[in-house]
């Protein structure tokens, strides 16, 4: 599927990252956390992580990660730096990478506000 990795590339507008770059933060992530855990639980998160699957799934923290070495950051539509923007959507001119049903989906403005583009 590797929904995330297309999202990502989408919204840089080139192909910057890879399934394996991506691979490689979320077994970091499954390594930093499994540091804070019993021998047993760490075993089990290695085995089963939550961070990405077979199936091309990468969890929000390894997209969190992935865009944060473009200088990108990652803000929940419900955070209270987004509370401008839920009052008036339509003034807003966003990029972003947006969960749907499981899917990735990249989704970014044009210059006229409500002018939206998606693809997966």
């Amino acid at each position: 599927m590797l929904c995330a990795q297309h999202a990502i590339n989408n919204l840089l507008q080139a192909p910057y990252l890879t399934a394996d770059a991506l691979g490689q933060i979320a077994r970091s992530l499954d390594d930093a956390e499994a540091a804070e855990l019993d021998p047993e639980a760490a075993a089990a998160l290695h085995k089963d992580s939550p961070n990405y699957d077979d199936t091309g799934f990468f969890s929000l923290a390894v997209i969190e990660q992935a865009l944060q070495a473009f200088s990108l950051s990652l803000v929940r539509w419900q955070s209270p730096d987004m509370a401008a923007a839920r009052q008036q959507p339509e003034s807003v001119e966003p990029s972003g990478v947006v969960g749907f049903a499981g899917r990735g989906l990249t989704v970014g403005a044009g210059s006229v506000a409500g002018s939206w583009t998606a693809s997966s």
